[in-house]
């Protein structure tokens, strides 16, 4: 077997062309001022609406919000407002923006959950109404504003202002029918363990946690070098309204000791999902948020081996990562070892890489020092006419990609890394080569 080919690469940029680089990141954030102004004056239109039917009416200040990102959001009445007044509050997005919007932990109504319609979601009621809410954007990002009345008397829609969010015409508030009954905690778990057992994870034993008055909780874990995936499940709160289920969403997360993110679902789901690689011991703390009050909350814990022959070069942080992007896409391990290595820093690198007429290879890049400013790595390989690409957004710290070379015997692997102050590290794998017939 040849030894690797190893490439080292450095940043490509000269020092004048990032610093320009840097000025079009900063141009680009007044556009999304302008946006925020247009939606100033949409809820400019509102206040002054609810101001004119006599009601007290708060502006609350402005919220720039990412997508997948989950904020706390202040909707108490000001102060000098009437406690037994009705109350009305619109928030606010762009059009296209779309969220959700559900009770914070300790909110008396646990049952909240509202998704937004043209960038818009409403709550009213005299009485119910919670103080504070979670935000959750599903997609899109940008301003939000928050605007909240108080009357003692019916306040009009937002959406009667808004006409253009609906054609003109208000449509009818869809009837949402009763949640689906949510097996027990203890159902749910088993479940979640027995499909441990199927993709070749070694089940730990449960653990059983919990929640507090807040319906926060957690504990300490230590996480042996491997893969690992930590199941959290809550039980199925009640409402205030006797025999009614409620709404129930669980976030969680892992960090490190020293209060690093390793992993956290804050997905809108009844159970949590936390899958996490480390490649050496690593003591991490384990919380999650959402659950009813001094409830019992069961943990599960699998663990696997890490994939073999991942390199060493650049440290465990970028074999804890490499080994996470294997087993997120479910893709074989290498059975030897990288057959080419390369590593460098950030912005676009092109690889030329020779290959094996017939064989197919198996790629992964990571960061190595992980989350930095910007939107982590893409990586592509290019056979002639054919492309394959690993390009998954915002949060990534690796990328993977499979590929066959048929009858070529060079390829293109492109590079991109979108996080300011992080290197890279690259690892080409022969995964096998075809069989090609010889007529005799």
């Amino acid at each position: 077997m040849r030894p690797p080919a190893t490439v080292a690469i450095g940043p490509r940029a000269p020092r004048h062309r990032v610093c320009a680089a840097i000025v079009v990141v900063c141009v680009s954030w007044p556009s999304a001022g302008v946006r925020a102004d247009g939606l100033r004056d949409v809820a400019r239109r509102v206040e002054d609406a609810w101001k004119a039917g006599g009601a007290h009416v708060t502006r609350h200040d402005t919220r720039f919000v990412m997508e997948d990102e989950v904020t706390t959001v202040d909707i108490r009445p000001a102060p000098g407002a009437r406690t037994d007044a009705c109350r009305r509050v619109a928030l606010l997005g762009a059009r296209g923006m779309s969220f959700h919007v559900l009770a914070a932990a300790g909110s008396e109504d646990d049952s909240l959950q509202l998704a937004s319609a043209a960038g818009v979601v409403e709550l009213s009621g005299c009485g119910g109404v919670p103080d504070w809410v979670k935000l959750k954007t599903d997609s899109g990002r940008g301003a939000v504003e928050t605007v909240t009345a108080s009357a003692s008397f019916g306040i009009p829609s937002a959406m009667t202002v808004l006409l253009e969010r609906t054609g003109g015409v208000l449509p009818s508030a869809p009837e949402p029918g009763s949640l689906a009954p949510l097996a027990p905690p203890a159902s749910r778990a088993t479940l979640a363990q027995d499909r441990l057992r199927r993709e070749g994870f070694e089940v730990r034993p449960e653990l059983t946690w919990t929640a507090g008055e807040d319906g926060k909780g957690g504990g300490e874990l230590a996480l042996e070098a491997g893969c690992h995936r930590i199941g959290i499940f809550a039980s199925e709160p009640r409402s205030r309204d006797a025999g009614r289920r409620a709404h129930l969403d669980l976030d969680g997360a892992l960090r490190r000791a020293d209060g690093d993110v390793l992993v956290e679902d804050q997905t809108i789901a009844p159970d949590v999902r936390l899958d996490a690689c480390v490649a050496t011991t690593t003591k991490v703390s384990a919380s999650f948020e959402g659950a009813p009050r001094r409830s019992a909350v069961i943990v599960t814990h699998g663990k696997a081996s890490l994939p073999p022959h991942l390199p060493t070069a650049w440290g465990p942080e970028v074999r804890a990562r490499m080994a996470s992007a294997i087993l997120e896409h479910h893709t074989a391990s290498p059975h030897d070892d990288a057959v080419f290595l390369a590593q460098g820093g950030s912005g676009p690198t092109p690889i030329p890489l020779e290959l094996e007429p017939g064989a197919c290879y198996l790629a992964v890049a990571a960061l190595e020092r992980g989350r930095g400013r910007g939107r982590g790595l893409s990586l592509r390989a290019v056979i002639g006419e054919r492309s394959s690409e690993d390009d998954r957004g915002a949060k990534d710290e690796a990328a993977i990609i499979a590929f066959c070379a048929l009858d070529a015997r060079r390829a293109r692997l492109e590079v991109e890394v979108r996080t300011s102050g992080s290197g890279w590290g690259l690892a080409v794998y022969r995964m096998g080569s075809g069989v090609w017939s010889v007529d005799p």
